[in-house]
This record gives structure tokens, sequence and C-alpha cells, in this order.
């Protein structure tokens, strides 16, 4: 969807689409009369948008298991995680172990900062009967 038709036909405004010439506003925009006269129609909500149906699969799908176990329970390096699952087959580059290693670490990180404070609650309304 182009972002700069869709904006100038926001702008001007439902009341005054119909007094505007589609062809003209094609010519401004440097496209067709019907992907104007469709812009229109998605602005008043005759019809919607198309949205992509292309499912993304990624190279690490079918490791990422194996990668959060290690990084877990281990705590390994993403350099190790990024051999280790070499060795099983991984065929992608280690910048994306890395990306997914940091990620998952600071999902831990917050897990533990979550079970912490409980345990702190928790501890807490032992000594003091309280809850806070």
């Amino acid at each position: 969807m182009r972002g700069d038709i869709k904006d100038k036909i926001e702008f001007l405004g439902k009341e005054n689409l119909d007094l505007c010439n589609k062809t003209e506003l094609a010519r401004r925009f440097d496209c067709d009369p019907r992907t104007i006269d469709r812009y229109i129609k998605i602005s008043k909500g005759e019809i919607l948008p198309k949205t992509s149906r292309r499912v993304y699969t990624s190279k690490l799908d079918d490791y990422k298991e194996i990668i959060i176990d290690k990084v877990d329970k281990f705590g390994c390096t993403a350099m190790s995680v990024y051999k280790f699952i070499q060795g099983k087959g991984y065929s992608g580059k280690y910048s994306i172990v890395a990306d997914f290693v940091r990620q998952s670490i600071r999902l831990l990180k917050q897990r533990k900062q979550l079970f912490v404070m409980r345990q702190i609650q928790v501890f807490r309304h032992r000594l003091t009967g309280k809850k806070t």
C-alpha cells in the first residue's frame, strides 16, 4: 500500500473525494486511476485492504528449543550454541543465532526478576502477615 496516496486521500476527506478527478490524482501520483479508485473505496470502507498471505519461516525454527535449553540450563554463549547446532545440521549464519540468544537471555533475566520479586513478597507476607 502506497503511503503517499493513502495519506493524501485521507487528507482530502470522504466528502471531497467525490468531487476529485481520479485521473488527475493518478497523474499527480504517477499511478493507475484504478489504484486511486481502490484507495478511495478502502477509505470509505467499501472494500478491505489486501493483506499479505506469505508465511515467513526461519532457518532457526527447528533449533529454537535446543537454543533455549542450552542458554537457560547451561548458560552457554552464542558461539557455543552456534557450533553445537551446526553439528546438528544448521546451515544459517552466526548473527541469527546471536540475536536469538540475546533475546533469550533478556527473557530469562525478566523471568528471574519476576520470580525473585514474588519470593520477596511471599517472605514479607510470612514475616508481617500482611500483603504488600
